[in-house]
């Protein structure tokens, strides 16, 4: 028997298709990455993530400014705006370029791959200058995501790759009577491996020693005792030197 009285009727929402859902699990994914990699002064919002993911929009940006710019500065003004010489920064264009830290990207299509000369004098632009990933990126031609991974791959290679074999304390006999006269020279007070003034080095003012790390301000003194070659002091100093 059917029941008496108004049948009810029930309204279901429609279920979003698996495009809908593939999408918005896209767009929740990139804001994530986003809110990871840009800080909490950037005007990244869903709307622009979502305009990059269904149709991306060129941000204004300078175009060719090293070939157009940089190429044409004067040795004066290469070292004023990277602080180091042009042919420093080539050896390390091309160090950088051979190493594991830069990957040649092996196939076609999409935007032009960043070059080795251009994230190495974006990353010396942004040390020399301390401004912002934005503004660099803005001058270098890079999106905000692609100056975050190149100003890490950069550092990671200036650290792991170059550090070691530029900033080293003097081991043989030989290289410490060289520096140990050089000092002598200057201030007349023999067997002189180093001066200490947060860092160590010697008499042409080449590092010999870095250690960071350390908050806010501290004695110098104690900063070389927590350092590494605090640690190994008397060993590295043997048998008569000092700093």
């Amino acid at each position: 028997m059917l029941p008496s009285g108004p049948t009810k009727v029930q309204h279901f929402l429609p279920l979003p298709n698996r495009k809908d859902v593939n999408r918005l699990i896209l767009l929740s994914s990139l804001k994530e990455i986003a809110n990871d990699l840009v800080d909490s002064s950037s005007s990244s919002t869903e709307n622009e993530i979502e305009t990059l993911v269904l149709g991306r929009n060129s941000q204004p940006r300078v175009n060719r400014f090293v070939d157009d710019v940089v190429n044409f500065y004067s040795e004066a003004e290469f070292k004023k705006n990277f602080r180091v010489s042009r042919d420093l920064t080539e050896y390390l264009v091309a160090k950088y370029s051979a190493s594991t830290w830069f990957i040649t990207r092996n196939y076609k299509g999409g935007r032009l791959q960043t070059p080795a000369e251009s994230h190495m004098l974006a990353f010396l632009w942004f040390a020399a200058k301390k401004t912002t990933f934005r503004e660099v990126g803005n001058i270098f031609d890079m999106c905000l995501s692609n100056m975050y991974n190149t100003f890490n791959k950069v550092l990671n290679f200036l650290v792991r790759d170059i550090a070691p074999e530029a900033i080293k304390f003097p081991n043989e006999t030989h290289e410490k009577e060289v520096i140990a006269k050089a000092f002598e020279n200057i201030a007349g007070f023999p067997n002189v491996l180093g001066c200490i003034d947060g860092s160590i080095h010697h008499s042409k003012l080449r590092f010999l020693d870095v250690f960071t790390g350390v908050p806010s301000i501290i004695h110098d003194a104690r900063v070389l005792r927590l350092s590494f070659i605090g640690k190994e002091l008397s060993s590295a100093c043997a048998p008569k030197y000092h700093l």
